[in-house]
């Protein structure tokens, strides 16, 4: 929806802190380009980029004040109307826009911060100033669909919807020298909380923060956990629901979800990938009202157009897409690398998602439906479903090593236990900041009696507090980049709470067919298919997931004068001798993730502009088939 950004302090110049501000607007733009708007206030300033989508007329920008709070919000709440009418009733409260900024305003000044936190079901980041309490508030959604950036140097506050409205301003411009290695592990995105700038971090989703002005000192709190979702009474008692009861919750629940997703004043539309999940959202969307698709058709052996083709002549609807050829992974590397504010690694179909983002926008969409989220609800990742099997995969090693451990010093020298020393570093340097949550995870299931029942659940909650942040990451900021925003609706709160207390026998069937090479015989998403067959059709129900393949990083061929007089040799340390090694010793797909460890570094920590940058791609690096 917007770009938040801010600054308090109880001893900066207001004519500074105006400055800075204005530096954290401009660099946001893109995040709202309708109206940008900053107010300063006796020890702080507000800064706002909005992107229009629910009342749009100027009586709804932000900040959003009156004489005793003021207000910057991102995101969308919802349930606003319902809200909105508790607020009437109860408080007598006088509203003068229909928008949700509004009731979140008034909700925060009638009920204070931790209960409109629970009320609230949307997405959102913001910050709340109380001019008389002296206290900036800051909160993030459950999920982390809203990205939230702060700093507490120096008894200042500050706080940017994106990590460059901070970076922006020289005094946070330094690369956090201990998490550099987490640059070519792919973690940036994934961490809820650690960022590569010294002194910055994020807001953990599912909590606020509390600013005291006049002390300079804060505090975080949590309101609230995935795992609060639980509830022994919620699942068994869709244990013991016969199947078609359990499926006809399900359809409601997820029908009024992407109807109230839907809400908005400005064009809608939804991606599709040619996938059950945005398929899903779009044929439930079409219920209520025809939205434009968009899709991505990765030129090549990796095309999905096909099946995105023919969901666009089920719905009877246009289908806008984009040609993505391998070419423009290296033309559109250096740029995205920029929006995308971390190293592309993890996802490096980052580049053509956003091409969609841009191709929504030339056609007037200001936000669009994703499917995201419904792999972590409803196991749709082929190595959460073939875990069981290990054991039986894995036999002839296991025999096999059994009879080598038996050999004095061998199975320390052969790493036959499988430690993963690379993850173990990655833990360490992240501060273990999912290790307890995962053993958590597992023990509120404890009402389960069968150890592997407790797992499979438990995954469910362990993949919402760690793979869905770095796609929540992707689809912000590369929505954003071309003024798009996402709207998830399996990760709406009714829809999480059905997931995370539905049993596994329902998330995963049994086939008698095939199916998937992947998972033989298993049938990933069982419930999310069975609702879009009877949506959509079986063909559409069926089709096998890809994860939007793109020739990437595996195709990538670098050369050593890529890196030189650049940010890892600077940061390394390295001379001529070592770059040729790294050349002559290094995996292809591993110097191809430090070339994309080098963009990022060269554009965010080495001053070199742009242009240099995608001077040196086109020189130094090529695509193969």
């Amino acid at each position: 929806m917007c770009g938040i950004s801010g600054i308090a302090s109880y001893s900066s110049r207001p004519e500074n802190t105006k400055e800075s501000v204005e530096k954290m607007c401009k660099i946001l733009h893109h995040r709202g380009p309708d109206n940008t708007t900053i107010s300063s206030y006796k020890d702080a300033v507000f800064g706002h980029n909005r992107l229009s989508l629910v009342d749009l007329n100027e009586r709804s920008n932000q900040p959003f004040e009156n004489d005793k709070f003021a207000l910057v919000f991102n995101g969308e709440i919802y349930n606003y109307l319902d809200l909105k009418q508790e607020l009437i009733q109860n408080h007598q409260q006088v509203f003068v826009t229909t928008s949700d900024t509004e009731v979140l305003f008034f909700g925060l000044i009638h009920w204070g911060l931790e209960l409109t936190l629970k009320k609230l079901k949307g997405m959102f980041a913001f910050a709340f100033y109380d001019f008389l309490e002296g206290k900036v508030l800051l909160a993030r959604d459950r999920t982390g669909m809203k990205p939230l950036f702060y700093s507490t140097k120096n008894s200042k506050l500050i706080f940017s919807s994106e990590l460059k409205g901070i970076w922006c301003l020289d005094e946070y411009r330094n690369l956090n020298d201990r998490f550099l290695s987490l640059a070519a592990f792919g973690e940036y995105e994934y961490s809820r909380i650690i960022t590569a700038l010294t002194n910055v971090k994020q807001l953990e989703p599912g909590t606020f923060l509390v600013y005291d002005i006049p002390t300079g000192k804060s505090e975080i709190e949590f309101y609230f956990r995935m795992s609060d979702y639980v509830s022994e009474e919620k699942f068994l008692k869709r244990e013991l629901q016969k199947e078609s009861e359990v499926h006809s919750e399900f359809e409601n629940i997820f029908t009024k979800t992407v109807h109230s997703v839907m809400a908005a004043d400005a064009k809608m539309g939804a991606f599709v990938s040619g996938g059950v999940d945005s398929s899903l959202c779009a044929g439930i969307a079409f219920q209520k009202s025809p939205i434009s698709l968009f899709t991505s058709n990765v030129v090549g052996k990796h095309s999905e157009l096909e099946n995105s083709t023919y969901l666009a002549k089920v719905l009877d609807a246009e289908l806008h897409q984009h040609d993505f050829t391998p070419d423009l992974f290296l033309k559109l590397w250096a740029k995205t690398t920029w929006y995308y504010e971390s190293p592309i690694l993890s996802h490096p179909n980052a580049i053509p998602f956003q091409f969609v983002s841009q191709l929504a926008n030339t056609n007037s969409c200001k936000a669009v439906l994703t499917g995201e989220g419904s792999d972590e609800l409803f196991l749709g990742y082929p190595r959460l479903l073939t875990r069981r099997l290990d054991k039986f995969i894995q036999f002839p090693f296991t025999l096999i090593t059994s009879v080598y451990k038996k050999v004095p010093g061998l199975p320390r020298y052969l790493n036959l236990d499988k430690n993963n020393f690379q993850e173990d570093f990655s833990k360490l340097l992240t501060g273990y900041e999912f290790s307890e949550k995962e053993v958590k995870n597992q023990e509120v299931y404890g009402f389960i009696k069968d150890k592997n029942n407790q797992i499979d659940q438990a995954m469910t909650l362990n993949m919402l507090e760690r793979s869905i942040h770095s796609l929540l990451w992707r689809n912000d900021r590369m929505g954003m980049m071309h003024s798009i925003e996402s709207r998830f609706p399996f990760l709406y709160e009714d829809v999480l709470e059905f997931a995370v207390n539905l049993p596994v026998k329902y998330k995963v069937g049994n086939s008698s067919k095939f199916h998937n090479f992947k998972h033989p015989f298993r049938i990933d998403k069982h419930i999310v298919r069975k609702l879009t067959q009877k949506v959509l059709n079986e063909k559409l129900a069926y089709i096998q997931k890809k994860g939007f393949p793109v020739s990437g990083l595996m195709n990538v061929q670098v050369e050593k004068d890529f890196f030189k007089n650049g940010f890892l040799e600077t940061a390394l340390d390295l001379n001529e001798k070592s770059l040729t090694l790294l050349k002559r010793n290094c995996h292809p797909y591993l110097l191809a993730k430090l070339a994309s460890v080098e963009i990022w570094g060269s554009l965010f920590f080495s001053n070199q502009s742009m242009e240099e940058v995608e001077d040196r791609i086109m020189s130094h690096i090529k695509m193969v088939p």
